[in-house]
């Protein structure tokens, strides 16, 4: 049932490895099976690295806060790009 229910997500989705082994790719998330102590490691390395190689962001560092604290925030205006928002929301 299992290998049924990946085959008709993957028509859509893109899936890499046997859904069944010790590791595969699933719509994005990396998943690795640990058997002998029963456990199941999930992550999004994967695709974390293609959106900020996207935003040619791979050499960035880390912060404990996400801005400058202060920034001084704004209304949005009607003049701004629509792209530039969308663009921003993918990054986010």
């Amino acid at each position: 049932m299992l290998r049924k229910a990946v085959a008709k997500t993957g028509e859509r989705f893109s899936t890499k490895g046997d859904i069944c082994g010790d590791s595969f790719s699933y719509v994005g998330l990396a998943v690795m099976r640990d058997r002998p102590a029963h456990q199941i490691y999930v992550n999004q390395t994967g695709y974390l690295r293609k959106v900020l190689g996207k935003f040619e962001m791979l050499t960035c560092c880390g912060r404990a806060t996400p801005m400058d604290a202060s920034v001084k925030l704004r209304a949005h205006t009607e003049a701004e790009d629509a792209a530039d928002r969308d663009q921003y929301r993918q990054a986010i």
